[in-house]
């Protein structure tokens, strides 16, 4: 049977992307469908309580309590989106629901003072039990909504998301809508409503402001099951919740306590002050691979710690025989000027010394604190003008922006390709150049170039002048230079970094001999890196194909669920 699927592997659904969210969504669709508990034949049909509704109604307009309601719509076959259990109904929401529109109030219309009733101005202010005394009104004529009433989001990027209100009473702005019931049960309504945030999204309408009018919630589609199956898909739908909120409770738990460890093992690594200490901490990380780095975020972590390490020196042994640093630097200066004399690029500033205050961290004998733009030839793309075609009508050279240098470090296909005859309008980066975005949410992004390709304005590049290529790539995205990069940009909503600072931050320098040492213990254990991500991955899709065929056969199966002890058992 389904539920029993549903029952037996309630930790490996949880356990897929999103599992847990995706195990309440399920909750809601059983509930909605009549399939999360059993009917009792007993009880009086949904036709009997919308009779019932309808009195009610006529009793609360003739009182003046609620006003006299137009006619809804009969609702269309090809509108209804499954079929209901027996003695269930199809209506209109607005058919059973008192709907209070919010409104906007002036400042002269609320003050500080606790007299009168709280004003909820919009979404942020819902469903709170001691009311801020800024938002006490003195106007009580209006949108008031009262104790328990659903208040439902109906303008913003929030459209549908739900609250009850907890006080008493309150004054809604226009950015909210009340809903009371009549009759039937406010909490099932609630629960329906919750599972139906994205199809109101899908409705709303507006550029500036984009929302719902009340049509889009009177009109709204409720499946009607009989009251006393009301309250107990509700009982039910609670208990559900509650055990998710447990389950949730005790995976983030473990995810701290995991964290926890995990942060502790890498510390030792990035803290070993010789390649001793570090010989005697790898053993603790390697040993523990598969117990330390079991989410995505553990081996980021790891990535990073690999990175941080190799720019320590601490990831390969030193060789006092390896010629230093300072050597290597002296012939990147006599190349520079050499290809300045032959006219290949254009004579450099001078970059600013690196004083001792700069330095955050001592390096091995033979290593140098370097600016970037020492280790090779700097540039900034340019973008040839899009409106002549000659540019861009069969062109062979990609061209690309931020968007196609991906977190991951590579570059990806992008839309506009370059002709020949835009080179001279662009910045070619060839094989083995480094390119990174300075400017935007995507700052910091790093690639090297595989194949020859174009880049706008948006992106630097650096050409690395005998030193290895993909150690500078390593050093680039290391924490330390990311961190770097950000605190010498400017801007707050758009950091951006021009190219003179960019080629002024700094990276450490090994000796050229040991930079290939390094750049193959990384490239060894970002190998590493990846099975392990491979493997995280691959543990998901069991749970996620487990997960969809439980939905499929609960959505073609009548038969509900008797008891929720089975999935208690599985967590405790």
């Amino acid at each position: 049977m389904a539920e029993d699927i549903f029952f037996e592997h309630f930790d490996l659904l949880a356990d897929t992307p999103g599992g847990v969210q995706k195990l309440r969504e399920l909750i809601l669709q059983l509930a909605v469908q009549g399939k999360l508990v059993p009917q009792d034949p007993n009880d009086p049909p949904a036709s009997q309580l919308l009779k019932e509704v309808e009195v009610e109604k006529q009793r609360l307009v003739k009182e003046d309590k609620i006003k006299k309601q137009k006619p809804l719509p009969e609702i269309k076959p090809e509108e209804v989106p499954f079929d209901l259990p027996e003695g269930w109904e199809w209506v209109r929401l607005g058919s059973c629901i008192e709907l209070i529109s919010g409104q906007h109030l002036k400042p002269d219309e609320y003050h500080q003072k606790k007299e009168g009733i709280p004003y909820i101005p919009g979404p942020s202010d819902f469903g709170f039990e001691s009311p801020n005394p800024k938002r006490w009104t003195i106007k009580e004529q209006g949108p008031v909504a009262l104790k328990n009433d659903i208040l439902i989001t109906v303008k913003g990027s929030g459209v549908g998301k739900l609250n009850t209100l907890f006080c008493d009473k309150a004054f809604i702005g226009r950015q909210l809508m009340a809903i009371r019931s009549i009759v039937v049960q406010q909490q099932f309504i609630k629960m329906v409503l919750s599972n139906a945030y994205r199809r109101f999204q899908d409705k709303r309408i507006g550029i500036a402001i984009p929302g719902i009018g009340r049509t889009d919630i009177l009109n709204f589609l409720l499946p009607l099951p009989p009251l006393s199956e009301q309250h107990r898909i509700v009982t039910k739908v609670d208990q559900f919740m509650t055990l998710c909120d447990e389950l949730e409770a005790k995976k983030e738990k473990q995810k701290t306590s995991h964290a926890r460890l995990n942060k502790s093992a890498l510390q030792a690594l990035r803290e070993s002050k010789t390649n001793d200490e570090m010989e005697a901490n790898w053993p603790r990380v390697k040993n523990n691979f598969r117990q330390l780095f079991t989410t995505p975020e553990s081996v980021q972590e790891l990535r990073s710690t690999i990175l941080q390490l190799a720019v320590q020196g601490k990831l390969v042994p030193q060789n006092p025989q390896d010629e230093p640093a300072s050597a290597l630097l002296e012939r990147i200066r006599e190349e520079k000027q050499r290809l300045v004399k032959e006219g290949k690029i254009k004579k450099q500033k001078p970059l600013p010394e690196i004083k001792p205050e700069e330095v955050p961290f001592e390096l091995p004998e033979g290593w140098e604190w370097v600016r970037l733009g020492s280790t090779g030839v700097c540039g900034t793309g340019k973008t040839p003008k899009t409106s002549d075609r000659e540019f861009y009508d069969s062109g062979e050279v990609p061209f690309i922006g931020p968007g196609q240098i991906t977190g991951q470090g590579h570059i990806i296909a992008p839309d506009k390709y370059i002709t020949k005859k835009a080179f001279e309008h662009s910045n070619i980066a060839k094989e083995k150049d480094i390119l990174m975005v300075c400017i935007g949410g995507s700052i910091g992004k790093c690639a090297v170039v595989r194949n020859k390709v174009a880049f706008n304005q948006q992106i630097n590049c650096i050409s690395p002048l005998l030193v290895e290529f993909k150690y500078v790539f390593y050093a680039m995205k290391t924490s330390i230079f990311q961190s770097s990069l950000l605190s010498k940009s400017t801007g707050s909503a758009t950091p951006i970094i021009n190219r003179l600072k960019w080629e002024e931050l700094k990276i450490p320098l090994p000796p050229l001999s040991e930079q290939p040492r390094i750049v193959a213990k990384v490239d060894q254990l970002m190998t590493l890196c990846d099975e392990l991500e491979y493997n995280l991955y691959q543990s998901h899709p069991d749970g996620e194909k487990l997960l969809k065929a439980v939905v499929e056969k609960f959505s073609s199966s009548g038969q509900p669920s008797e008891t929720i002890y089975q999935i208690k058992t599985l967590y405790q």
